[in-house]
């Protein structure tokens, strides 16, 4: 992307808009046996400040009952071990089917009492009642094709 420069009061200008957004649609498995890694967000774009990342959570509910769930205790923030510039974000414990759940990640820059949001990424949930069936038959599928070659 060529530099663009900003001029006062430019509806256009990157400048100050968050680096990356991405949207992200992942369907979750009903049965849990670790830890699964959702995401991955790099610090790295933040070159100075003290890095800050959130976890909100905008809505989660039963699609059946419409009422409000819980996730708190089923995702969580992490940085990864391999990496220190790294955070995850991870499921430490399946969410009850069916749910419809929408949470973003912010990636914030500190610099004294000012912040700069630099990326900002939303994940769409859904845990589905037969999303073990799905991806079961899936998975043989894609060996029945691998061995037919």
């Amino acid at each position: 992307m060529p530099e663009y420069e900003c001029t006062t009061f430019d509806p256009y200008c990157l400048k100050d808009r968050p680096l990356r957004i991405d949207h992200l649609h992942i369907e979750l498995p009903s049965v849990l046996k670790k830890r699964l890694v959702l995401g991955e967000l790099d610090s790295s774009v933040i070159k100075r400040g003290t890095v800050n990342v959130e976890l909100l959570e905008h809505y989660a509910y039963d699609t059946r009952t419409k009422r409000h769930i819980s996730v708190k205790n089923s995702l969580k923030l992490a940085v990864k071990a391999s990496d220190r510039r790294t955070v995850e974000l991870l499921l430490v414990r399946p969410i009850e089917p069916p749910a419809d759940i929408f949470v973003s990640v912010r990636l914030s820059e500190m610099i004294g009492q000012r912040s700069k949001v630099r990326s900002n990424t939303r994940f769409y949930l859904y845990a589905t009642e037969n999303n073990t069936l799905n991806s079961t038959s899936i998975s043989n599928d894609i060996d029945e094709w691998r061995s037919k070659k």
